[in-house]
């Protein structure tokens, strides 16, 4: 408690200015506040969006998504399920061409009738068949491997008269090796 009046108006000035402070402190925080609270806003509207539902690009995607809880079945058909798959075409519908380029694929001859000639190196997957001779080795660069346990022939190997094979665009084209399946 100020004993003079001069001690008590100093006090008041003092506290006056410390009041003063104060009421900048608090319109600072309450502008701070208001920014955190639009903040909050934008980010809970944004929670749950993502470049699947939204027009976000993948980048802005969280790099954990949630994962789907399982139905407790195993993966691929269920028992009773109806098999699904594609009809073989008759052998007339058959092309031995790819349609993309024009490549031939496959070769038959009249006389071997049960034999067809794959090129291998036309296959996506060129593991699915078993060699069984190399030809046009002659034609084969020098880096190339060539399966010594295999029949090799430099040219065209002994076989029906070259009119009975359908037409190739160059025999070059043999090369890489070809397949025999029977």
């Amino acid at each position: 408690m100020p004993a003079t009046l001069a001690e008590a108006h100093d006090l008041l000035l003092r506290q006056q200015e410390q009041l003063a402070q104060k009421t900048v402190q608090i319109e600072q925080l309450e502008q701070q506040v208001e920014t955190l609270q639009k903040q909050f806003v934008e980010l809970t509207v944004n929670l749950g969006s993502s470049s699947s539902n939204s027009s976000n690009a993948p980048s802005f995607d969280s790099a954990e998504r949630p994962k789907r809880k399982g139905s407790g079945r195993s993966q691929g058909a269920q028992p009773g399920h109806s098999r699904h798959e594609r009809a073989l075409y008759p052998p007339e519908q058959v092309t031995h061409t790819n349609p993309k380029c024009g490549v031939h694929v496959v070769s038959e001859t009249e006389e071997l009738s049960d034999t067809l000639v794959i090129r291998a190196g036309t296959l996506d997957d060129a593991e699915l068949i078993k060699l069984e001779n190399v030809i046009w080795t002659s034609s084969a660069p020098t880096w190339a491997y060539l399966d010594p346990s295999l029949p090799q022939f430099e040219h065209q190997p002994p076989a029906p008269s070259p009119t009975s094979f359908r037409p190739h665009t160059s025999a070059r084209h043999f090369y890489p090796p070809q397949a025999v399946v029977s």
